[in-house]
């Protein structure tokens, strides 16, 4: 019943409110990191602290980190996976009927049902929910809406929620980092031009 309650008071907030969330999943390295965020920029003090009380007091039994950006007025929920773990996740299996996170010898595939039941966007005030994934593996297959900086994103809105699955197949091999290998060949090329004015120098000096 808690986990039941975290989510849709999340959503039930939003539709009364007419906030935006933003759910993102960060999947790297072979670990999960699952977070939810709230824009409360147009609630009152008393709703903001009334609704951290909230979700506090559920965090007992969820383990959610929550934090709030007085400056942005933004209230984060995240928490850690194991691969295993992840098949869990309370927030997607309630916006979603059916939810998966399988693993294979060498993918896993997230996939969920067509229907996100989260939020019936009965109320026009929810303009979006937007989904985003961000991993250092390589991506086999998607249907995100667009992919941007290394991030799928999925829009839900009033109209397409009815109809509006995520599927995105992971390979268990990472992508290749070349801005790593691009720094390091120049800190390479720095230090062998080091090395060679410096035998120059030397060079010259025993010439003299």
């Amino acid at each position: 019943m808690k986990k039941i309650n975290l989510v849709l008071c999340s959503f039930l907030i939003l539709l009364m409110t007419g906030c935006s969330v933003k759910y993102e999943l960060n999947f790297n390295n072979h670990s999960l990191r699952e977070a939810m965020t709230i824009d409360a920029n147009d609630w009152s003090s008393d709703q903001i602290e009334q609704t951290l009380e909230e979700y506090e007091n559920e965090s007992l039994t969820e383990n959610y980190k929550i934090s709030f950006n007085k400056e942005t007025k933004k209230i984060k929920l995240s928490k850690d996976y194991s691969i295993p773990s992840y098949a869990n996740s309370s927030i997607l299996r309630q916006c979603y009927t059916a939810y998966n996170f399988l693993e294979s010898d060498e993918y896993y595939d997230l996939t969920t049902s067509n229907t996100f039941n989260c939020n019936p966007f009965d109320y026009i005030v929810v303009d979006e929910v937007k989904v985003q994934i961000k991993t250092n593996h390589k991506v086999l297959n998607h249907n995100a809406d667009y992919v941007e900086n290394n991030t799928y994103v999925w829009v839900i809105d009033k109209e397409n929620s009815g109809n509006k699955p995520i599927q995105i197949r992971f390979s268990k091999d990472m992508k290749n980092n070349y801005i790593g290998l691009i720094i390091l060949g120049i800190i390479v090329i720095i230090i062998l031009i080091l090395l060679l004015m410096l035998f120059i120098k030397r060079k010259k000096s025993n010439n003299l």
